[in-house]
């Protein structure tokens, strides 16, 4: 009688000890789907494909638009490129000290150049009398000039220059300026 309790003593044990296994080991699955879907949110935001996307997309609808033909936004467009590449080559050290440049650009090649494009596009017909092609052009050579100093801040790492604008930015945008 002793014998079949202590047979049923281990049977029970081993039960018990399945049974913790598999909780241990489907809460290590969960674990590690969960990890998963985490690397694959992360992995969904690349800034870098996202202005590579939007620079392409502008270019592709000034050229659809004939805004291009009319104009001198490749300039532009290939500006908007280089910043990009500059922003590239920024360490994880240096980010911080860009302050707003990263999304201001974004904001840029994301938002502001597609509605620019797109309006004069709407005016195509417009668009071929001289004095709205020099508005136009005018203010692309602003913008130019603005890209350009942007460029140049960010290749010469004069983050002092970045966040002596950024500041200026926000004086002239909060309603205290």
């Amino acid at each position: 009688m002793a014998m079949i309790w202590i047979v049923l003593a281990l049977v029970a044990a081993c039960l018990i000890g399945f049974v913790v296994y598999k909780h241990f080991e489907r809460k290590e699955a969960e674990n590690d789907n969960l990890r998963a879907q985490e690397a694959k949110a992360a992995a969904a935001y690349d800034p870098v494909a996202e202005r590579e996307s939007a620079i392409v997309a502008v270019a592709k609808t000034s050229r659809l638009s004939g805004v291009s033909q009319l104009t001198n936004i490749d300039v532009t467009i290939g500006k908007c490129v280089e910043v990009h590449e500059a922003l590239m080559m920024v360490t994880s050290a240096e980010h911080e000290q860009l302050h707003t440049v990263p999304g201001d650009f974004e904001r840029l090649i994301k938002k502001h150049l597609p509605e620019y494009v797109s309006k004069y596009a709407q005016l195509a017909g417009a668009m071929k009398e001289e004095g709205n092609r020099k508005m136009f052009e005018s203010s692309l050579e602003q913008l130019n000039t603005e890209i350009d100093n942007i460029l140049s801040a960010i290749r010469d790492k004069n983050f002092t220059a970045l966040k002596t604008q950024s500041r200026f930015m926000e004086l002239r945008f909060s309603g205290n300026f």
